[in-house]
């Protein structure tokens, strides 16, 4: 019996469920996977015609679903980190081509000193302990010429890098500009008028919407169209729960497999609850679910298995399907037809929203100069005005002017720069646009930086700074470094 097999029989066990549906994320589900206890050598791509195999991937992608709880990850999910992964890995190998290019070297006296400072190795008294050393590596499934291969590898990237940002410096100008952005701090005071909130609170007479149907029915046929596919249009979907018994497993031949799911479909047919046999042999996440994959679009699901699940109908088993990812079965729960709401059925409605945002848009703007009037005039907010238009008069948290995240507000990029153009307390000037809505405020605190705290902070606002600057400088210098790499990616995405 293969060591897959095993588990398979063994997943009645909830902590072995658990093993394998960490084994699925790590091994298979980007693609490039192969059996429990096998690794492959397979290319996934080539950089300057240098090999990246699936097992470095696999490698990589173990520690990073472990360090991110991978049990809760979707395919979706770990098909995106193993895409991450895999430009890292290409970004990784450039960097190590160009480092040997321009003549770095790693003594092996350096890679030594490196890892006896490790301090995974080592021991209560804090000394390097060989066995827990190769005990480590085993655990992490590395060979100890494989391990210092990575750490001479990083360690000729670190030397790179530092070539790399060594020219970069700042000046005392560039010190003092971040010093006094970043030290001077805003408080507001602030209304907000939400636009959202102005509209349900308007009533539009029917006679308005004939009118406005009359004059804008291009309009409404417009707001039709944009919104069709999101709100008065469903293609077919179809409900069903799925097996899936995954190809391409060590020590499983293909007719082994066909076997094993031929099985499962007669008990199946035979009365055996669908869901039991989902969690007890489907290498699908949907696993754990009972292999509930809810309601589907049509447009989403593979074809042959959108075929195969119309053939069978609603309440019934498909036939056995191979896809690329392996064999599937599918039980069939409903199956609903495509469906589309006419322009004429909602035309009204449509209208009626378009005639209650153009009123509340011009509502608000109209409330808002007239907040801001009554504002400059009494120098202070208006709160007799505010409560008569069932508004609040809110506080914001402190914040940098050169943000434009503020907090209680949001982005608001606009208002910011009013903050920072204004330069003090006091009345802001105009009316700002914020997400689905506006804004009426004051600065109702400010502080400016300090000359004597700028020279006890200026050393680590230097280091700041340049930090900043060596990691733009360094993005910007890899990406062009990649982009000009010969680049071939071979996994199946």
């Amino acid at each position: 019996m293969s060591v897959m097999e095993k588990i398979r029989g063994s997943t009645d066990s909830t902590v072995m469920r658990v093993v394998f549906v960490l084994i699925v994320l790590v091994f298979v589900f980007w693609g490039v996977g192969t059996g429990a206890g096998m690794q492959s050598t397979q290319a996934i791509a080539q950089v300057n015609g240098e090999r990246i195999t699936d097992t470095e991937l696999q490698r990589v992608m173990r520690t990073r679903v472990r360090d991110i709880g991978g049990g809760t990850m979707d395919e979706d999910q770990v098909n995106a980190l193993s895409k991450q992964v895999l430009e890292e890995l290409i970004t990784d190998r450039v960097l190590v081509q160009e480092s040997l290019r321009v003549g770095l070297e790693v003594s092996t006296e350096e890679m030594q000193r490196y890892i006896l400072e490790i301090d995974a190795f080592k021991d209560d008294k804090g000394e390097f302990s060989s066995e827990l050393y190769g005990r480590t590596l085993k655990r992490m499934g590395l060979t100890k010429g494989r391990f210092e291969e990575q750490i001479r590898e990083e360690m000729l990237r670190n030397k790179l890098r530092e070539v790399v940002v060594a020219s970069v410096s700042v000046s005392e100008a560039e010190v003092r500009d971040l010093y006094e952005r970043t030290a001077t701090q805003a408080e507001l005071r602030f209304v907000r008028l939400s636009d959202a909130e102005l509209a349900a609170g308007l009533t539009v007479p029917e006679a308005d919407v004939d009118a406005y149907l009359a004059a804008s029915a291009d309009k409404v046929s417009a707001a039709y169209e944009a919104d069709k596919a999101r709100l008065y249009s469903q293609p077919r979907r179809i409900g069903f729960h799925r097996i899936l018994l995954r190809k391409e497993v060590a020590g499983v031949s293909d007719e082994d497999l066909r076997a094993r799911m031929d099985e499962i479909k007669a008990q199946a047919q035979a009365g055996a609850d669908f869901a039991e046999l989902a969690r007890r042999w489907s290498e699908d996440l949907s696993a754990e679910n009972g292999g509930d994959a809810g309601l589907v679009p049509e447009p989403v699901i593979e074809p042959q298995l959108a075929a195969a699940a119309l053939a069978a109908g609603a309440g019934k088993l498909s036939d056995v399907v191979e896809t690329d990812r392996g064999l599937v079965l599918l039980r069939v729960d409903q199956v609903l037809e495509a469906s589309e709401t006419p322009l004429d059925e909602v035309k009204r409605d449509i209208a009626r929203g378009l005639i209650s945002r153009e009123r509340a848009t011009a509502l608000a703007t109209e409330r808002a100069d007239k907040l801001l009037a009554a504002w400059k005039e009494a120098g202070a907010p208006p709160e007799a005005m505010i409560a008569e238009l069932g508004l609040e008069l809110r506080t914001s948290g402190r914040f940098s002017p050169q943000e434009s995240f503020l907090p209680g507000i949001g982005v608001a990029s606009t208002l910011a720069q009013a903050v920072s153009d204004k330069g003090g307390a006091g009345v802001l000037d105009g009316v700002y646009p914020v997400e689905g809505g506006r804004i009426v405020a004051e600065v109702s605190a400010w502080s400016g930086a300090d000359a004597a705290q700028f020279e006890m902070l200026k050393d680590l606002v230097r280091v700041q700074l340049l930090q900043e600057k060596q990691q733009v400088v360094l993005e910007q210098w890899q990406q062009d470094l990649v982009s000009r790499a010969r680049v071939e990616r071979l996994m199946r995405q």
